[in-house]
């Protein structure tokens, strides 16, 4: 899905238009706190914020003001939005350069079934505190479903929502395109004191889950939203990008270390840089593909040397502690030598 003709913001052109269908790691990239310089290129249109794609394409639901509690504001829009599935219509009167996925609320919340065919996300920060959830709740058991507990079923119905909204995305923005945004867990934090890099579940008291299931299931929601429709992608899934104490928002699992939001900016920047040269400059398109390549080239180079380096340091530092150690050995063998001496002459 792209347009004919792409804005350029580095010509004189206004900032081109974004709309995030997903998160905080999405999200946060548009948001000066994370990237400074952002609206220099990029404007944010449209925003749904956690939820489940299976409620995104479902029918809407009421909820009356009544129903929902007192919170902030952005919390209240966010229940409003996700029953009012406004962002379809919104998506088609706004028209946005680009639209980015990323699929969190599927592997963290999962969705909740009103009647049949019609869902909400299963929010339990922003949904479970309203009178309206809890209502829900007493008046008996609730249909929930889980994408680590009811696979196939949630594949299933995610599948369907996902193929219908990229036929929606087509008919009502044709010239939009689109970008998975690849999403992954971290499992490590960075502590502020020492900068040592520890594993995150023994670090921090939060809500447990299996990081390497969750992981694998976000890589087959992704898997399946790439290889089905052939949208661009940013994928940063193989770095570890550890959360921090002093995240803006706080450590977890998808508030990683502030050089992730940097190299999703700049892997944007070159998504979009690539798509205006190979509109009408060829020849200039392959001479930044040739940048770019002989980049990697060096600094996969440099790692390698680097690696080199500390794999001899740590060589050297063995043999200087094997050395320490016979050196420890024959002064304790010494010792007890002389105080057998001293003892026998006793």
């Amino acid at each position: 899905m792209q347009s004919d003709s792409v804005n350029d913001p580095g010509a004189g052109g206004e900032p081109l238009t974004v709309a995030v269908l997903g998160s905080c790691i999405t999200r946060d990239n548009f948001n000066t706190r994370f990237n400074p310089g952002y609206k220099q290129w990029y404007r944010t249109v449209l925003m749904q914020n956690q939820s489940s794609l299976i409620s995104v394409m479902s029918p809407p639901s009421e909820i009356a003001e009544d129903q929902l509690h007192q919170a902030s504001d952005y919390d209240l829009w966010n229940v409003r939005t996700d029953f009012s599935k406004q962002f379809l219509a919104e998506l088609g009167e706004l028209a946005p350069d680009y639209l980015i996925l990323d699929f969190f609320g599927d592997i963290h919340f999962g969705a909740l079934q009103l009647a049949e065919g019609r869902y909400v996300t299963n929010n339990r920060w922003k949904l479970w505190p309203t009178p309206y959830y809890k209502a829900l709740k007493a008046a008996g058991p609730l249909t929930e479903l889980r994408l680590e507990r009811d696979t196939e079923a949630y594949l299933e119905l995610w599948k369907d929502a996902f193929d219908r909204l990229v036929a929606h995305v087509r008919q009502v923005s044709p010239g939009t395109t689109v970008v998975v945004h690849r999403g992954h867990n971290t499992g490590t934090l960075r502590l502020a004191d020492s900068g040592k890099v520890v594993p995150l579940q023994k670090a921090k008291n939060l809500a447990r889950i299996d990081l390497p299931r969750y992981n694998e299931l976000w890589r087959q929601l992704d898997d399946y939203a790439c290889e089905s429709t052939g949208f661009a992608v940013i994928d940063l899934t193989g770095r570890d990008y550890p959360t921090f104490e002093a995240h803006p928002w706080g450590a977890y699992y998808v508030h990683y270390s502030m050089d992730y939001y940097a190299d999703f900016l700049a892997e944007l920047n070159l998504l979009h840089l690539r798509r205006v040269l190979q509109q009408g400059a060829h020849a200039e398109a392959a001479m930044l593909e040739q940048a770019l390549g002989r980049t990697r080239e060096r600094a996969a180079q440099d790692l390698q040397g680097r690696d080199a380096v500390i794999k001899g340091l740590r060589a050297k530092v063995r043999k200087q502690q094997q050395r320490i150690d016979q050196l420890q050995g024959r002064a304790t063998e010494v010792v007890g030598r002389k105080v057998m001496g001293y003892l026998r002459r006793r």
